[in-house]
C-alpha cells in the first residue's frame, strides 16, 4: 500500500479494512481409488474449480480538527483454479452409501484498489491496493440412497 503524504492534520484515527469472500463456487472432478474391504472404496479427487469472488477495502481517516477523508475500492470476479483432495465411501446393503471427504481449493489470488472518495486533487493521487490468495479446505460427508 502507498501511503498518504506526510501533512500534519492533528491527533486522528485511522481504520483500514480489506475483506475477501467467496460467495459462491464448484468443482469438475474425477476420481480414482480401490477397495481394501468388501463396500469401502478409498478414493484420490482433483480437478477444476471455480467460484465468484468479492473482494473490498475501505480506508477512513478521522482527525481531532473535524477533517475526514475516506477510500473505497470493490471487486467482484469469477475465478478458476484447482482441486484435490480425498475419501472413503462405504456401500451398506440396501442401496445406501455413506461418504466423507477432504478437498483443497485454490482459486488463485484477487484484489481491488481504494480510490480516494472526495473533490481533493492531492488525495485523488493516492490509491490503496490489496490483494489475497483464495485457498480454503473443505470437509464433508454425504448419506446417499442409489436408485
Amino acid at each position: 500500500m502507498e501511503a498518504p503524504p506526510s501533512l500534519s492534520f492533528g491527533t486522528g484515527s485511522y481504520d483500514i479494512e480489506y475483506t475477501s469472500k467467496i460467495d459462491w463456487f464448484g468443482t469438475v472432478r474425477s476420481r480414482i481409488g480401490f477397495v481394501p474391504a468388501e463396500r469401502l472404496l478409498i478414493y484420490a479427487t482433483g480437478g477444476l474449480a471455480y467460484g465468484e469472488v468479492k473482494t473490498n477495502i475501505t480506508n477512513s481517516e478521522v482527525f481531532s480538527t473535524g477533517l475526514s477523508r475516506l477510500w473505497l475500492g470493490n471487486n467482484s470476479d469469477i475465478r478458476v483454479g484447482w482441486t484435490a483432495g480425498g475419501g472413503l465411501e462405504y456401500a451398506f446393503p440396501g442401496n445406501w452409501t455413506l461418504r466423507g471427504e477432504y478437498l483443497y481449493v485454490d482459486l488463485g489470488g484477487s484484489g481491488t484498489t481504494a480510490t480516494f472518495q472526495g473533490t481533493d486533487p492531492v488525495q485523488s493521487q493516492i490509491r490503496y491496493n490489496a490483494s489475497r490468495e483464495n485457498r480454503f479446505s473443505i470437509a464433508r460427508a454425504a448419506l446417499s440412497y442409489k436408485f
